[in-house]
């Protein structure tokens, strides 16, 4: 896994333009410690950050094709390198045995359709010497990120906003409905717009074109849910041998791969189905202090206490595990850090927990397989019944506290915005463009909101596991994000994801004979976060408010903030509401321009 970056069609000099790879390499050092180099000619330059993880000695980008035509610049995993590598021998003279050559092979043999080709996580810039053009792609499901800016005629991008946001610094502004987005639906942001008006994300399964005529975006995987009726034991079966074989594909490095383990249903069926493959594997799990002494209420989105199922997996499995312990005091001397590193402004507690995860495993393994998408893709949300919740583009969004989070927000900038129309129709658009309604029956209801979550939810949750695991040098593996497992996802209907009025049926079921049902059958909990730190968290924001801030005076109702810092029964909702506060406040703090 690496850092990308480049600039294309530069005014500048070539001096200048190789000043502004190396700064990127610097603010991207964390993606690729291990080997950082840069390519310019005339006025285009390219830039790679290197985290060796396949053909340790080969693979050095950005990598040239035999005949010096085409450069390329990579971030990925190509999970199926070898059997693409078997089908290009005859029409390509391999020097290498990384996925970084295949990449490039692919492109040259089969043009943009390459992309269909590819199994694994994925972004890519192939610059074209001869014609002067550049071709750009981003995984099926959006686990590899791809950001960049086109400003009078100049193509540049990079992996992160925060690269980007700094070699731009003198040209943006902050894009307001996407800030808007963020505080009154964290869940659903940060996935199409970024919050500067200048910089754009590559959408997931889209690849774009350059050339110094402009840019060309094209959706080349309709990643719509068409469900049907069918076979039931059939459809369960084929989702369990896709996943062995997903894990096998995760498990394929020539570096020590660990996993992330919270003793949950989707974490634990990958543990236990890599033990199988792989009897070395390391795992990792959250411990707070006096953690047995947390209250888990069922009524909250981490409802129980993971420890004991955790501890039955390590002994059920004989895993080779380490607790990573998370004092308080920890968790506020990084809490700046830790909603910093993530440029799009952090919106979940279980952050924080990502964080010292990706810290510890960093230090054992360069990789880790996590449970990310399975909820999103396999109908893992309970709430999805409940009419309440379901019955319009924005009641996903007012089961976290949408409304009120209204509050947070100027009221000046409320009106100005018209924030809660905007995400109206925004929501609304995505899922009648994938064919669903919200004002139809049970079913369709279901359909439109799980649209919003694999279009919206999921790609934000993809973005925190990249941007936490690499901010320490990991590479993060996600075997529910498999391209080919996503295409079975996508076609289970409803009746069969709640069968028995049961979440994430076919996961369930196809985890059965590898998982001990303790586990198999247990209710989804999310990854842990320690709701002690109310109190803790308050303060941090009132320490906040009173620092001149021009950001906060313009965005926030900062009379509503104080009141917030100082009620004295802080419910979850609320809890939330002030992380999400503090966040956004940071970020302020580190990018906003008067």
């Amino acid at each position: 896994m690496c850092g990308i970056g480049g600039v294309l069609f530069s005014n500048k000099s070539q001096k200048h333009i190789r000043q502004i790879l190396l700064n990127m390499e610097q603010l991207q050092l964390h993606r690729g410690p291990d080997e950082q180099n840069i390519w310019t000619e005339k006025n285009h330059g390219l830039c790679h950050q290197r985290l060796s993880i396949i053909d340790i000695k080969n693979g050095q980008q950005p990598f040239k094709s035999n005949n010096g035509r085409y450069i390329l610049t990579y971030n990925g995993e190509l999970y199926n390198h070898q059997q693409l590598k078997d089908e290009l021998h005859t029409s390509y003279s391999f020097k290498t045995n990384s996925d970084t050559e295949i990449v490039l092979a692919a492109y040259i043999n089969w043009g943009t359709q390459c992309v269909h080709r590819f199994i694994g996580m994925f972004s890519f810039l192939i610059w074209d010497t001869e014609t002067q053009t550049a071709f750009a792609a981003r995984d099926l499901l959006g686990v590899k990120p791809f950001v960049y800016s086109y400003i009078n005629g100049e193509f540049t991008f990079a992996s992160e906003v925060k690269t980007l946001a700094s070699v731009l610094s003198n040209s943006l502004d902050i894009n307001p409905y996407a800030l808007a987005e963020t505080i009154i639906s964290p869940s659903l942001s940060g996935v199409t717009d970024s919050l500067f008006n200048q910089i754009a994300i590559l959408q997931a399964g889209t690849y774009l074109q350059v050339n110094q005529d402009g840019i060309v975006e094209t959706n080349y995987a309709l990643t719509h849910i068409n469900p049907a009726l069918g076979d039931d034991k059939h459809i369960i079966t084929t989702f369990r041998n896709e996943f062995e074989r997903s894990i096998s594909y995760s498990l394929h490095s020539d570096v020590e791969i660990g996993c992330f383990l919270s003793g949950g249903l989707d974490s634990s069926y990958i543990a236990a189905q890599a033990q199988r493959q792989n009897s070395t594997l390391k795992t990792y799990g959250i411990v707070f202090d006096n953690h047995d002494k947390i209250e888990f209420s069922p009524d909250t989105i981490v409802c129980s206490n993971d420890k004991p199922f955790t501890d039955l997996m390590i002994k059920k499995y004989r895993l080779n595990h380490k607790d990573v312990n998370i004092s308080q005091d920890m968790i506020l001397n990084e809490i700046e850090q830790i909603v910093t590193n993530n440029d799009r402004i952090s919106v979940w507690e279980q952050e924080i927990s990502q964080h010292f995860l990706a810290q510890k495993a960093s230090k054992d393994v360069k990789a880790v397989m996590v449970g990310d998408a399975a909820d999103e893709m396999n109908y893992g949300y309970f709430f999805l019944l409940n009419k309440q919740y379901n019955t319009s583009p924005l009641a996903i969004s007012n089961l976290f506290g949408g409304n009120e989070r209204l509050n947070i927000l100027n009221p000046a900038f409320v009106k100005l915005t018209g924030i809660k129309d905007y995400l109206y129709h925004k929501y609304e658009n995505i899922a009648q463009t994938a064919g669903y309604h919200f004002d139809k029956g049970k079913e369709e209801r279901i359909l439109a909101t799980t649209t919003l979550i694999t279009k919206l939810w999921l790609g934000r949750l993809l973005h925190n596991g990249d941007i936490h695991t690499m901010n320490s040098s990991l590479e993060g593996r996600v075997p529910f994000a498999n391209q080919n497992l996503y295409q079975i996802s996508k076609t289970i209907h409803p009746s069969l994801g709640f069968k028995n009025n049961i979440e994430k049926y076919v996961v369930r079921e196809a985890a059965k004979g590898t998982l001990i049902d303790e586990i198999r059958l247990r209710k989804k909990s999310a990854l842990p976060r320690d709701p002690r730190l109310a109190r803790a968290y308050q303060q941090i924001l009132v320490n906040l408010l009173q620092e001149k801030n021009p950001f906060c005076e313009q965005y926030f109702n900062t009379q509503y903030l104080n009141k917030l810092s100082q009620d004295k029964y802080i419910t979850e909702q609320k809890r939330m509401m002030i992380f999400s506060c503090i966040a956004a406040i940071y970020w302020g703090k580190k990018y906003y321009q008067n």
